[in-house]
């Protein structure tokens, strides 16, 4: 094989390594946090992370805000190894 092949499959290796994946989900439960991905598995909440759009925002008494809960339908990144982020309700 010659370098410019061997390079080329260094470099898409590596890209496949960093690939981010999107899923959709849907809330099982907000406290604890816990999340069911695409009818394949769950993830609970030492695996999740949260954008600012889906935690509750509060001004003194009122809701601004709703957090997330049971039922919503959610978009999750896989960041790499085993951490996950809620991007958004869908």
């Amino acid at each position: 094989m010659d370098l410019y092949r061997q390079i080329k499959t260094i470099a898409a290796d590596a890209a496949k390594a960093y690939e981010k994946k999107l899923y959709y989900g849907t809330v099982l439960s907000a406290s604890p946090l816990s999340v069911k991905i695409d009818q394949r598995f769950i993830l609970s909440s030492e695996f999740l992370s949260a954008t600012e759009s889906v935690t509750e925002l509060r001004y003194g008494e009122t809701v601004i805000r709703p957090g997330l809960s049971a039922g919503d339908k959610v978009l999750v990144i896989h960041m790499g190894k085993s951490d996950y982020l809620i991007l958004d309700r869908i």
